[in-house]
């Protein structure tokens, strides 16, 4: 019975934490005028704000429960300061909506507390997490006897609510995971133009049903990723490419872009990829590119510096052996058994997750039949082939190229499905809006 309690505790910390610092009357002031924000919206705000908090305190030797105290009395303050403007909001928030948020996260919570089972990436991840949770100075991550070059963030938020728990129980840290996860979710179906809440009711379990996978909840960060790039497709929205560029969204956007980073190796490929796309889609003056493309250098050379100084690890997953890597391609028989492997492992990865279906199916109708979501569908297509070629290339030179595919491909696949997610709203719209025109 405690523990079931202790879910219930755990959930409404989440509410009240991310609540902070950004209120929907706060963002519509200062981050974009004329456009009303939801609770759900400043509340992914808030997540991403308080995963930057962590990674700050991470590189600190700050105790765990010091952190917490204070993050949680900062939160209860401002939130009896805007406690108007709180239950506006909240009377503001569909009810149905309000209690499926709440039903399919308990639901899920229970879930994971029942099977308690670590997968096999998950314990390698435990390892840094212990780290955090017995509050040893980070550079212990450099001496973890597996993976010691996976980045830390992910780890330091599990041992953050692991530790911070009504009975400290580890379970507890990978809660946070699903409600970013929901989160996500639930602002990505917030963008369908539609009032009948049983369809968005409809379309938000349908979203569950193809994106939920308990095997990744067992320790692996792959959801950290998702629910970070689901959260900037629905604020790249925003970004409107036919008008004069918000440079505060913009800079949201490369932040949201730069969090994966911290979660996972990938993460940092992901960033670069998306976010100098997204420079290059900009309908902007030169001169502003530059600027923009020198803040992405500073952030990359703040990852380097983190890895390399604080923590002292900046090692890849494999050593590159060029000598192998050249005989792999100018070997044709290789080259094709490999591109042939990588292709039908592809196409398996699709199959396992529906969602990606949805996806091809949305980006060939959006670029095809309407014209007003193309230069949206042009920035995610050029993301989509910069990806696929990412993924392509480092498999192909994998030494243990049958075991890596079949044990990590079709994770790195699902991981950035949200990414494209955005596409499959934005044909919802258009098909509802031709149907009413």
């Amino acid at each position: 019975m405690i523990e079931i309690f202790g879910i219930f505790l755990q959930f409404l910390i989440f509410l009240i934490l991310f609540t902070f610092p950004f209120s929907p009357n706060v963002l519509n002031k200062y981050l974009v005028k004329n456009f009303n924000f939801s609770f759900i919206e400043s509340h992914s705000i808030n997540i991403i704000f308080f995963c930057y908090c962590c990674l700050l305190i991470s590189l600190t030797n700050i105790k765990l429960e010091i952190f917490f105290y204070i993050y949680l009395s900062l939160c209860l303050f401002f939130l009896v300061l805007r406690l108007k403007e709180f239950f506006f909001y909240l009377n503001k928030l569909n009810n149905i909506t309000s209690y499926l948020f709440f039903l399919i996260g308990i639901s899920l919570f229970i879930l994971i507390a029942h099977d308690l089972r670590l997968e096999w990436d998950g314990h390698f991840w435990l390892e840094k997490t212990l780290v955090f949770f017995n509050n040893e100075p980070i550079k212990e991550i450099s001496n973890t006897k597996t993976h010691p070059e996976y980045p830390h963030l992910g780890p330091y938020l599990w041992a953050f609510f692991w530790k911070n728990s009504l009975l400290e129980t580890e379970f507890f840290g990978r809660f946070f995971y699903i409600y970013f996860y929901l989160v996500s979710v639930f602002l990505m179906i917030g963008l369908l133009n539609n009032k009948n809440i049983y369809i968005t009711t409809i379309l938000i379990v349908f979203f569950v049903i193809l994106t939920f996978d308990k095997y990744l909840f067992g320790g692996y960060q792959e959801y950290l990723i998702f629910a970070s790039l689901t959260i900037f497709s629905r604020f790249f929205i925003l970004a409107n490419f036919e008008k004069k560029i918000n440079l505060k969204i913009i800079t949201l956007l490369i932040l949201i872009l730069f969090l994966p980073s911290w979660f996972k190796k990938e993460g940092l490929i992901y960033y670069l990829i998306f976010s100098t796309t997204l420079i290059y889609c900009l309908n902007y003056s030169l001169k502003f590119k530059i600027l923009l493309s020198s803040f992405l250098i500073i952030l990359f050379l703040c990852h380097y510096l983190v890895y390399n100084f604080i923590i002292t690890n900046y090692d890849f997953h494999a050593p590159l052996n060029i000598d192998k890597i050249i005989n792999y391609i100018i070997n044709l028989n290789i080259l094709m058994e490999r591109t042939f492997k990588i292709f039908l492992h592809i196409g398996i990865a699709l199959l396992k997750y529906p969602i990606w279906i949805i996806i091809i199916i949305s980006f060939y109708s959006n670029l095809l039949f309407f014209k007003k979501n193309k230069a949206i569908s042009v920035y995610f297509l050029y993301c989509l082939i910069l990806n696929f070629l990412f993924l392509f290339s480092i498999f192909f030179i994998f030494e243990q190229f049958d075991f890596m595919l079949r044990v990590s491909l079709d994770r790195l696949i699902f991981q950035t499905s949200g990414f494209y997610s955005v596409l499959f709203i934005l044909l919802l719209n258009q098909i509802r809006f031709k149907n009413y025109k």
